[in-house]
């Protein structure tokens, strides 16, 4: 989410209480039911290492949104892609997970592009 989101929805103070937890936070902001902009791009660009980094060391990661679906789902299934998952598997076990995700026809094409 983007910052006016977050405080929409009463999670400004996220990022804190990840620091007070000793948990890396990074903000990948999509607008609801939107493909990416150059906000996302630009963050994904300075983070993508070091998340693959974490998958590589058997770390965890968690990516949320609003509602768990359109934007998780894009966001997860980009990170799948970059680790080398074919499209049609990310696809099928996103959906296993969260059914409503990579079903929105703006983030669907995006994710479509990123290959």
């Amino acid at each position: 989410m983007f910052n006016e989101e977050m405080e929409k929805n009463n999670a400004l103070t996220l990022p804190t209480e990840c620091k007070k937890q000793d948990i890396a936070w990074v903000q990948l902001p999509i607008l609801d039911d939107a493909a990416p902009s150059q906000a996302f791009e630009s963050e994904w660009a300075a983070t993508k290492t070091s998340i693959l980094e974490v998958i590589n060391n058997k770390g965890t990661i968690a990516v949320h949104c609003k509602g768990g679906s359109g934007r998780t789902g894009l966001v997860i299934g980009l990170i799948l892609l970059t680790i080398g998952w074919p499209s049609e598997k990310v696809i099928e076990e996103v959906q296993k997970i969260r059914p409503k995700a990579l079903k929105n026809s703006a983030q669907l094409d995006y994710f479509n592009s990123y290959l």
